[in-house]
């Protein structure tokens, strides 16, 4: 639903002075170039990890193509909320989104038609890397 739209049935934005920076807690302290893990809500629930590019007057928050109230939550060109926020980025976080790409990248790269293109030893480097040893003493 538009802003316009809403006004017509009598709901009232609250007013924020012009120009006054509305973020509050970790999101007040991002600055452009920060790292932010983009979570979204929707049925995938993935997440990535990508860098402010800039931070408007009123605390809007812009992730490349994205943009970000001053709450986090992602928005569209006319306001309208999509499903996705921003969180703060943490060590375990990296690790886990990195851990991430790099599951689809393998399993990306174990298709069939791309197993065919793979060198021969790097193949045996990574059946051996992938079967698992067995525990001595058992």
């Amino acid at each position: 639903m538009s802003r316009n739209m809403s006004q017509k049935r009598g709901y009232k934005y609250p007013e924020s002075p012009e120009g006054e920076d509305q973020r509050e807690g970790w999101l007040r302290d991002l600055c452009v170039g920060d790292g932010v893990v983009v979570a979204n809500r929707g049925g995938w629930g993935a997440v990535e990890i990508l860098s402010v590019t800039r931070i408007t007057p009123t605390g809007h928050i812009i992730v490349g193509s994205l943009e970000f109230n001053a709450n986090g939550n992602r928005t569209g060109s006319r306001g309208d909320r999509f499903p996705g926020s921003l969180e703060r980025l943490t060590p375990k976080m990296r690790d886990g989104a990195e851990r991430k790409v790099l599951i689809v990248k393998l399993h990306a790269r174990l298709a069939p038609s791309t197993l065919q293109e793979i060198p021969t030893d790097a193949l045996r480097q990574a059946v051996e890397l992938l079967t698992p040893k067995e525990k001595a003493g058992g």
